[in-house]
């Protein structure tokens, strides 16, 4: 092929060397594009393995959370991924805030207090290590609770691995870590830790919905968060 040009959506248009159209390739989301051999058009083909974008929601003004819910604008969590990762960067809060977090199954996002994590925070100002567990919790903490809203500049930043979603067996599985700032420029926070989700109903059944909400903030103010879907 002389060169490739991008049709309508999902579509690639493949050209020959006297520049003229020879194929159109059609694909959908979760596809990739696949060579076909030398001398034919290139195809469209489902993902084998790898990391693959779903989704990604931007927050421009104060929203109480930003959920990502399985079939609703084009959101997938279901058993076509083994597990699924959320990378947020540049969340601000309209005061005093952090970043919480809960799954849920079609009936809803859980907010029983089986919620369960072990965490590990840092300021760069010479503190120590802090280890906290936290038990019997209605969400799960993401972020460190610090200046977003009254300090130019600051945010948080980070990403959520979600595991065993599908599952109608097993307990559900977190692992996150998070950067952003204390209560001045120089002091920053970090924050790493895991959990499970121990609820009963939430083990029998595939969990299919994602929610972030502000952690003591009333708030998400800005910033972006994106989905991602892993498979084997």
């Amino acid at each position: 092929l002389a060169k490739m040009a991008s049709g309508t959506d999902g579509n690639i248009i493949s050209y020959d060397a006297s520049g003229n159209p020879v194929a159109v390739a059609t694909g959908s989301a979760g596809q990739v594009l696949t060579s076909a051999g030398a001398g034919a058009p290139p195809t469209f083909a489902a993902a084998s393995s790898g990391l693959t974008l779903i989704k990604t929601q931007t927050v421009s003004s104060n929203v109480s959370s930003v959920d990502f819910v399985n079939g609703t604008g084009g959101c997938v969590i279901d058993s076509t991924y083994e597990y699924y990762i959320v990378r947020f960067s540049g969340v601000r809060f309209n005061a005093l805030g952090g970043i919480a977090g809960r799954i849920g199954t079609s009936g809803g996002f859980i907010s029983a207090s089986d919620y369960h994590q072990n965490e590990a925070s840092l300021l760069s100002n010479g503190n120590a290590w802090v280890l906290n567990q936290e038990e019997t919790k209605n969400s799960f903490r993401v972020s460190d609770r610090r200046y977003t809203a009254t300090t130019a500049g600051f945010s948080v930043n980070g990403e959520v691995r979600f595991y065993n979603m599908s599952s109608t067996s097993l307990y559900k599985g977190y692992w996150m870590e998070a950067v952003g700032f204390g209560n001045s420029a120089s002091e920053v926070s970090y924050i790493v830790g895991s959990g499970m989700l121990e609820d009963n109903t939430s083990k029998g059944s595939a969990n299919d919905r994602i929610q972030f909400l502000p952690l003591s903030a009333s708030s998400i103010a800005s910033g972006s968060f994106t989905l991602y879907g892993v498979k084997k």
